[in-house]
């Protein structure tokens, strides 16, 4: 839905005018409209807008133990599976992010959700999938700042919002926390949608991204915490922490709303 005002449309603004104008047209509408869930649009009195039914149909299957480093999922029947694990993967190859977490296993649910929040206007969608970050964001190390990952300006404007960021400052608020920062990392190259294997992502995204030289000396000796609403290969993530520690940040955590899981080679220590 195109949110018009006089006669401008809203995708004819500056970005972050643009952005402000999508979270009061969420506001209007929460105010206009009785709260029906999200999925099945039966009433619900949940302020998340999902009904109890489906609730359950959310899959937090992520099991017990997970990779310190790249936060995969491992089996809880691997007898080398405890909290000081690693996967082969970063065994072989260590990631450059020093911890991950995810509340929901990606699946058709959640794609669903992510999807009409970040691609449909689905603005409502934005307390539910916060909500759905808290619930993770406690495995990982305090951080001394929120970073939400940077969309390029031309997505920026086709979509009218960058969905990591109203997720950041949601869940800072939710946090007490008043650090938010969206002009330190920048998507300098405009990227096609992420596809194929973890190494044509990877090779997709080099370059990508850049830290701002004047907000550069923010980033000295911090830990940050990257936003984003899904994790797939981690090849997104992986360049922003590239990125923010050669500019000098000390350790990159990041949190997801989902994450794909899917086999991956036997787990050790």
């Amino acid at each position: 839905m195109a949110l018009f005002i006089g006669k401008t449309d809203v995708r004819q603004l500056p970005s972050y005018v643009a952005q402000n104008y999508a979270l009061i047209e969420e506001k209007i509408t929460r105010l206009i409209f009785a709260p029906h869930c999200v999925m099945c649009n039966t009433h619900t009195d949940h302020s998340i807008a999902l009904c109890n039914q489906c609730w359950g149909k959310l899959d937090f299957e992520i099991p017990l133990y997970l990779c310190k480093q790249c936060g995969f999922p491992m089996n809880d029947n691997d007898e080398h599976a405890d909290w000081d694990s690693l996967c082969l993967s970063c065994l072989q190859k260590p990631s450059l992010l020093d911890g991950t977490a995810a509340t929901l296993a990606y699946d058709g649910v959640s794609r669903d959700l992510i999807l009409k929040f970040k691609q449909n206007d689905a603005l409502y969608l934005r307390k539910l999938l916060t909500y759905l970050l808290t619930l993770a964001v406690h495995r990982l190390p305090e951080a001394d700042m929120i970073i939400p990952v940077p969309l390029h300006r031309w997505r920026l404007w086709g979509r009218r919002y960058n969905q990591s960021a109203l997720l950041a400052f949601a869940l800072a608020k939710l946090l007490h926390s008043d650090n938010v920062q969206t002009g330190i990392l920048q998507r300098i190259r405009y990227t096609k949608k992420q596809k194929g294997n973890p190494s044509q992502r990877a090779t997709n995204l080099r370059n990508a991204f850049a830290v701002s030289a004047q907000k550069k000396h923010l980033l000295k000796g911090k830990k940050i915490l990257l936003i984003d609403d899904v994790l797939t290969t981690s090849a997104t993530l992986e360049n922003c922490a590239k990125t923010l520690k050669k500019a000098g940040a000390d350790k990159v955590y990041g949190l997801t709303v989902a994450r794909v899981v899917a086999p991956r080679p036997i787990f050790a220590r």
